[in-house]
């Protein structure tokens, strides 16, 4: 509900609507609020470091956007305004603003100030019932949303003038991910189940379109793609549900990477590890712990060395179930070499190499 005399166009102040029944807010005090939904991709996210030295994260928790400060465990609590939920969020480059997506009846998405936790811009129309993934621009400039079902809508947002640039279906089933370029303007890849796309704004007879390439996946078996990087030249490199990896030049596959065989290619389980990035960028330095602990007081076994430093080096263990396969993948800012988490079962693990050559 907006405030009295709001602009309609550009309101700032939202509080959700009492339902029927409900206590009025000034009638009680939030304790806590429980749980985690570890099902949510993408739920958890690193915001910054104080100049206390607490870490921010902030994760999804039924209606509320939660904000917490470690190890203090300090909290804040952003509710959902439109009363069904809320379906994503999202951090902009500034580090000055976030995105919060909702579901329920026409769902708005607002983007409140960081650290005030205002709302600055509103932006509605862009779903029908609920967001599930969304992802700013290099600049911050514009704001990409997916819808969730029944319309699955892609929306390219100004969203400081709080206006749709561009708005298409991106698939007929869920998509689990959206990311722009940022190497190339213009350009963004959305994926999910059974698919991945390619898309490009361009500018056409009848002024500025969405085109969208389906991944051709050709012999290469159908998978849904939970989670994609994109290389410096313009290739992708897609996760799969039976562990293997594909390289995509446009929207053809160039290379499966899988282990000697045909096998696929498992990610080095790194469980009960803790790992760090070499000063030279080349490796991971990781101490197995053998006993409960953290920091200095854990016992640990000597340092283990992975390295994946030659730009052709893919490496692939053998003894993992064949159904973990990664679940993130992203570039690392060292000349695009490519890191790949596995599931929950597999904890974190396995870093490949910079495929722009191949």
């Amino acid at each position: 509900m907006a405030t009295e005399g709001a602009n309609p166009n550009d309101r700032t102040q939202y509080k959700a609507p009492l339902i029927e029944g409900e206590l009025p807010p000034s009638l009680y005090t939030l304790h806590h609020l429980f749980g985690f939904d570890s099902h949510r991709r993408s739920n958890l996210s690193y915001l910054e470091e104080n100049e206390g030295g607490e870490s921010l994260v902030a994760y999804l928790g039924g209606n509320a956007l939660i904000l917490t400060w470690l190890p203090s465990m300090r909290r804040k609590y952003i509710f959902g305004v439109d009363g069904r939920g809320v379906g994503a969020f999202v951090r902009h480059p500034s580090g000055q603003m976030f995105a919060v997506a909702e579901k329920g009846n026409d769902p708005r998405v607002y983007i409140y100030s960081y650290p005030e936790l205002e709302v600055v811009r509103v932006l509605p129309k862009g779903t029908e019932r609920g967001y599930s993934c969304m992802h700013f621009s290099k600049d911050g400039a514009q704001l990409a949303t997916v819808g969730m079902a029944p319309d699955y809508m892609l929306t390219i947002w100004d969203w400081n003038a709080q206006q749709i640039v561009l708005h298409t279906k991106a698939f007929g089933q869920d998509v689990f991910k959206v990311e722009f370029s940022s190497d190339r303007e213009g350009t963004l890849v959305t994926s999910g189940t059974g698919h991945i796309r390619f898309w490009k704004m361009a500018e056409t007879f009848t002024g500025l379109k969405l085109q969208g390439d389906i991944g051709k996946f050709g012999k290469v078996e159908l998978t849904d793609v939970v989670s994609f990087a994109q290389l410096p030249d313009g290739k992708v490199l897609s996760a799969t549900e039976n562990g293997a990896l594909l390289l995509w030049e446009g929207n053809f596959i160039k290379m499966r990477v899988t282990r000697v065989g045909g096998a696929p290619c498992q990610p080095r389980t790194l469980k009960n590890r803790e790992c760090k990035l070499t000063p030279t960028g080349t490796g991971l330095v990781c101490d197995k712990l053998l006993g409960p602990g953290y920091g200095d007081i854990a016992l640990r076994e000597t340092a283990e060395w992975f390295d994946f430093s030659n730009s052709t080096y893919i490496e692939c263990v053998l003894g993992l179930p064949a159904e973990v396969a990664p679940y993130k993948l992203a570039v690392l800012p060292l000349d695009g070499r490519v890191a790949a988490a596995g599931d929950e079962r597999s904890e974190v693990a396995r870093h490949g190499s910079d495929l722009s050559e191949l």
